[in-house]
């Protein structure tokens, strides 16, 4: 005696047997099914910093999913500008702190980031105007430092200030500060990026 099967089991059966077929097919050629994301979000930040230390920025956006440029590549066109930059891009270090905490599609990693604060040392070099300019007007001849209404020259205030500057960066490593970092990443395009923050980029610019 034959067995007579259910027209609605049959149809299930082989509507759940299409759509398995069809995710399979669509996560093989697409890519887009994602069960467990590929790669170490903890090696992308440390790549950043890597980069950021070494000048390499290109390498170091290209660590970023949300910009594609910090404006970190370009120097002040001021000497004193580039004398500050310069000793901040000296002082740049870091330190992982602990695994990488990773939830599904989604990742953060704590970071000890150090450099020179920026503000103090332009606090330091504007008190140190006064006597740095009673210093150089008694070595500068009176044509460098006077025009003809007896006002400073902007190139004799400008080596004031340099001159403060130089003299408050001998002692640069006295301003490095550390600042505690939690940096987010995410799991987008088959590949693990980190995303931008007011407190990151506050710590690259030195609290500036």
């Amino acid at each position: 005696m034959k067995k007579k099967v259910n027209p609605f089991w049959l149809g299930l059966s082989l509507l759940l047997s299409l759509a398995i077929l069809v995710l399979c097919v669509y996560a093989w050629h697409g890519g887009a099914l994602v069960l467990e994301p590929q790669g170490d979000p903890q090696a992308v930040v440390s790549a950043f910093f890597d980069a950021l230390i070494a000048g390499r920025y290109s390498d170091a956006y290209a660590c970023l999913n949300d910009y594609s440029s910090l404006g970190l590549e370009n120097q002040p066109t001021d000497t004193a500008g580039r004398t500050l930059y310069r000793a901040l891009r000296e002082s740049y270090a870091y330190t992982l702190l602990g695994a990488c905490e990773v939830d599904k599609l989604s990742a953060a990693q704590a970071v000890s980031f150090q450099a020179l604060d920026v503000k103090a040392v332009q606090a330091d070099t504007a008190a140190r105007i006064d006597s740095v300019t009673a210093r150089l007007v008694e070595e500068y001849p009176s044509s460098e430092i006077y025009d003809e209404d007896m006002k400073y020259l902007s190139s004799f205030t400008d080596t004031v200030y340099e001159t403060a500057l130089d003299e408050v960066l001998q002692d640069a490593a006295a301003y490095y500060t550390d600042t505690t970092l939690t940096v987010k990443l995410s799991y987008q395009g088959e590949r693990w990026s980190m995303a931008t923050s007011p407190a990151l980029i506050g710590a690259l610019l030195g609290g500036a």
